[in-house]
C-alpha cells in the first residue's frame, strides 16, 4: 500500500469569486473547523497514509502550514494541474495516491481504490451513476469491455465520470513529462489520462453509491457542506462490524455522535459506556420483572449506546486505552446480565446459579482483562490459572466446591475492578468546536418555489406511504403483543403502532397541505378572469377543497385507531370522529357561502341555460 499522497491545491477557483480571492477553497469550511483540505487528510491518515504532499501557489502557502504536511509551491503563473501533480511527485520512489483538493468522498471510496488498484501507470475512481450536476461537470469516462476507451469533458456521459482520486505508478510520472513537453505547462490531468487510454495503461475501481462531491461554485460548496455529516458517519463504520450493526445500530449512533459533534457538545466516552451498561442492567432487570417488550427494547437500546462511546472519541481525538479497556469490562458484564436475567427467569435455585454464572464469566474476563490492562497488577490478581487450578484441586479434595465458585466469582472481579482503578488516565483534550456557521457564508441560487413545493409534495407522499406500509407490516408482525399493563388495563404493541401512524399521516399530510397551497394561488390566478371573480375569493374556494379532503382522510383513518386505546378508546374515538366532522362541516359551509357569493352569477346563467 503506498504511504504518500499528493493533493492538488494550486487551482484558481474563479468560479468561487469573490470568496476565493483571499484564500484557496480548499480552506473553505465544511462545519466549524473542518476545512476541505483538513478532511481530505484525515481521511488519508485513517486509511495510514504516512506521507502528505500539497502542491499550492505561493501566496497561500503560509496558510496550510498549520497541517503538518510537505508543502510544495507551484509558481508557475497559468499553469494546468498536470504540471502541479510533477511538482508534487518530483523525488517520489514509489506508487502514490493523486487527489483534487476540491473533492470530498468518504473513506470506501479510498478503500476501494487501494483494494482494487491494477498494474497500470493510472487508475481513477469511477462513478457509473453520478447526479446530473456531476455528468455535466465531471471528467467523463467510456468504458468498453472492462477497459477504458475514452475520457474528456466532451466524451459520452454513458459510463459514467470519474471521482478526483487517482493511484498512480512511477510510470505515469513519465508519463506526465511528455504531456507537459508536448502540450506545455498548460496540461491538464485530463490530458494524462487520454495519453495513458492510448497506451493501454489507465484502469478505474467502480466506486458506484459511494458518497462524493466536487467543489466548484457555491451551490457545490452548500451541497458539500449538507452531504459531510452523512459522510462523517459512514466513516465511523467499522469493516468488522457484524450485519445487526451495520444494518440497524450504526446508522442511529452515528446520527447521535455526529449531530454531537457538530453542535461542539463534548460527553465524554467513559460516561456514554456506562450509560450503555446501566440501559442494559435495566433491560436484564425488568425482563425478570415480567415486562419482556420494554426488555428487549432496552437491551437493543444500550447496544446502540455501545457504539457512541467510541465515535466519540474518534470524533473528538479523545481515543485511550483506559477508554477501551472500560468498555470492554462493561460490556461483558452487560453481557453477563442478560444472560443472568434469562437463566434466573427458569426459575432455578438464583444464588447458586447467578455464582456459577459469574465464575464461568470470569474465566474468561480475568484472561481479557489481563491482556488488555498490561500492567504489573496482573501478578497480584490470585486469579492466573495456577492459582485457579490450585484453588479447585483444594475445594475438590475438601468436598467443598461451592467454595472454588465463591473465589472465582469474587476474586476475578475484583480483580477487574482494581485494573480500572490502577490503570494510568490520558490526560485528553477534546478537539473544540464552535457554534457557529462554517466559513466563508456563500450566497446560492435558490430553487424555485415552484421546484421546492413539487419536491415537498412528492418527497411527502412517498415518505407517508413507505411509512406507513412499514407501521402496518410490523403492527401485524406484532399483533398481540403486550408491552406493559397500567392500572389493569394492557397495552399492546398495536396501540402504540397505531398513535404512530396517526402522528406521520398528521405530520406529512400537514407539509403536503402547506406546498400544496403554493399551487392554490397559482391555479386561483389563472381562474380569476375565466371564473370573474376575485383572487380573493378563488383561493378560499381551492383552500377550503384541499382542507375538505385533508380531513376526509383524516375522518377514515384516525377515530377507528383510537378505539383500542385502553379505557377511554370508545369516547375518544367518537369525541375525535365529531371534532372532525364539525371541521369538515364548518370548511364545507364557508366553502357553498364563498362559492354561491363569488360565483353566484355563473350558477344563474347554468340555471337559465338548464
Amino acid at each position: 500500500m503506498p504511504r504518500t499522497a499528493v493533493i492538488l491545491a494550486a487551482g484558481m477557483a474563479s468560479r468561487l469569486e469573490p470568496y476565493s480571492s483571499d484564500a484557496p477553497k480548499c480552506l473553505f469550511e465544511l462545519s466549524p473547523g473542518v476545512t476541505i483540505l483538513g478532511f481530505i487528510i484525515s481521511q488519508l491518515k485513517e486509511v495510514g497514509v504516512e506521507r502528505i504532499i500539497v502542491v499550492t501557489r505561493p501566496e497561500f502557502a503560509g496558510m496550510m502550514e498549520r497541517y503538518e504536511v510537505e508543502i510544495r509551491i507551484n509558481k508557475e503563473r497559468g499553469s494546468g494541474n498536470l504540471y502541479s501533480f510533477l511538482v508534487g511527485a518530483e523525488g517520489i520512489e514509489e506508487d502514490f495516491i493523486l487527489l483534487m483538493s476540491d473533492h470530498i468522498f468518504e473513506l470506501e471510496v479510498l478503500r476501494r481504490l487501494l483494494r482494487g488498484r491494477r498494474d497500470r501507470g493510472f487508475t481513477l475512481c469511477l462513478d457509473r451513476n453520478p447526479g446530473w450536476e456531476r455528468v455535466r461537470e465531471g471528467l467523463r469516462v467510456v468504458v468498453k469491455d472492462g477497459k477504458i476507451v475514452d475520457a474528456g469533458k466532451e466524451s459520452s456521459p454513458r459510463c459514467g465520470v470519474d471521482t478526483g482520486l487517482f493511484y498512480c505508478s512511477k510510470g505515469s510520472v513519465e508519463m506526465a513529462k511528455e504531456v507537459v513537453n508536448k502540450r506545455g505547462v498548460q496540461a491538464s490531468i485530463s490530458d494524462l489520462l487520454k495519453l495513458a487510454i492510448e497506451r493501454g495503461d489507465a484502469g478505474y475501481v467502480d466506486v458506484t453509491g459511494l458518497l462524493w462531491v466536487d467543489i466548484d461554485t457555491p451551490e457545490d460548496l452548500e451541497e458539500a457542506r449538507a452531504l459531510y455529516p452523512r459522510i462523517l458517519r459512514k466513516s465511523l463504520r467499522k469493516p468488522e462490524d457484524g450485519p445487526i450493526s451495520a444494518l440497524i445500530n450504526r446508522p442511529i449512533s452515528t446520527r447521535i455522535s455526529t449531530y454531537l459533534y457538530r453542535k461542539g457538545i463534548y460527553i465524554s466516552p467513559n460516561l456514554m459506556s456506562f450509560i450503555s451498561f446501566l440501559t442494559c442492567i435495566l433491560g436484564s432487570l425488568l425482563f425478570l420483572l415480567g415486562f419482556n417488550v420494554l426488555s428487549g427494547l432496552l437491551i437493543q437500546l444500550s447496544s446502540i449506546l455501545d457504539g457512541v462511546d467510541g465515535e466519540i472519541a474518534r470524533l473528538f481525538g479523545t481515543k485511550s486505552k483506559f477508554g477501551a479497556l472500560l468498555d470492554s469490562i462493561l460490556d461483558r458484564y452487560a453481557d453477563l446480565a442478560v444472560v443472568i436475567s434469562a437463566a434466573l427467569a427458569i426459575k432455578m435455585d438464583p444464588l447458586m446459579l447467578f455464582i456459577a454464572l459469574l465464575s464461568a464469566a470470569n474465566v474468561f474476563t480475568v484472561s481479557y482483562v489481563s491482556r488488555l490492562s498490561r500492567t504489573s497488577i496482573r501478578k497480584y490478581s490470585f486469579s492466573t490459572r495456577d492459582v485457579r487450578l490450585l484453588v479447585a484441586a483444594v475445594a475438590m479434595i475438601a468436598g467443598a466446591p461451592w467454595a472454588f465458585l465463591y473465589y472465582m466469582a469474587l476474586f476475578p472481579t475484583v480483580f477487574s475492578a482494581a485494573v480500572l482503578l490502577t490503570f494510568e488516565r490520558e490526560s485528553l483534550v477534546p478537539a473544540k468546536r464552535e457554534r457557529r456557521k462554517p466559513l466563508p457564508e456563500v450566497e446560492v441560487k435558490k430553487q424555485s418555489e415552484a421546484m421546492r413545493n413539487i419536491t415537498t409534495i412528492l418527497l411527502s407522499s412517498f415518505k407517508l406511504v413507505i411509512l406507513v406500509l412499514a407501521i402496518r407490516g410490523i403492527s401485524w408482525l406484532m399483533k398481540g403483543v403486550e408491552i406493559i399493563e397500567l392500572s389493569g388495563y394492557i397495552v399492546r404493541a398495536s396501540d402504540v403502532l397505531s398513535l404512530v401512524e396517526i402522528i406521520v399521516i398528521v405530520y406529512f399530510g400537514y407539509r403536503i397541505i402547506m406546498a400544496s397551497k403554493f399551487f392554490v394561488d397559482r391555479a386561483s390566478e389563472r381562474l380569476v378572469e375565466r371564473l370573474g371573480a376575485t383572487h380573493t375569493a378563488v383561493r378560499r374556494i381551492l383552500l377550503d377543497l384541499v382542507y375538505a379532503s385533508f380531513f376526509a382522510v383524516m375522518l377514515l383513518e384516525i377515530p377507528h385507531r383510537i378505539a383500542s386505546v385502553p379505557a377511554v378508546g370508545g369516547a375518544l374515538e367518537k369525541a375525535i370522529a365529531f371534532a372532525i366532522l364539525m371541521i369538515m362541516a364548518l370548511i364545507l359551509y364557508d366553502l357553498m357561502k364563498t362559492f354561491y357569493r363569488s360565483l353566484k352569477g355563473i350558477i344563474e346563467e347554468f340555471a337559465e341555460r338548464v
